[in-house]
């Protein structure tokens, strides 16, 4: 017999792996809640990144926790304030179409 609980711990600590496909699922919902207002930066986003995280279980037959989409949050934020510090960076031209940037050596 399983001790009490181990019901609950099985299904607040996900062990599912995080896929590219799950990440752009994820990304696409916040983006849209982003656009319909729901999503704002520098706040909680509860209500967004809860119905993200219903899509993401939804679509791909997971069961990832709150916790788990809400480090996913702050790790894309934290990608988005280094991306911008980069591409606002003095001699720092961001291509688009070639998904990169560039800049002079002295600047590197």
């Amino acid at each position: 017999m399983w001790p009490e609980g181990y019901y609950y711990q099985r299904q607040m600590f996900s062990n599912t792996k995080w896929t590219k496909t799950m990440e752009k699922t994820f990304f696409n919902s916040l983006v849209k809640h982003a656009r319909s207002g729901f999503f704002r930066p520098k706040r909680p986003n509860i209500h967004a990144v809860m119905c993200a995280l219903y899509d993401v279980n939804k679509q791909h037959g997971t069961k990832v926790t709150f916790e788990w989409a809400q480090t996913r949050v702050a790790r894309l934020r934290e990608r988005y304030e280094l991306f911008m510090w980069v591409v606002n960076t003095d001699s720092v031209i961001w291509n688009p179409q070639l998904g990169s940037v560039t800049a002079p050596d002295q600047v590197w």
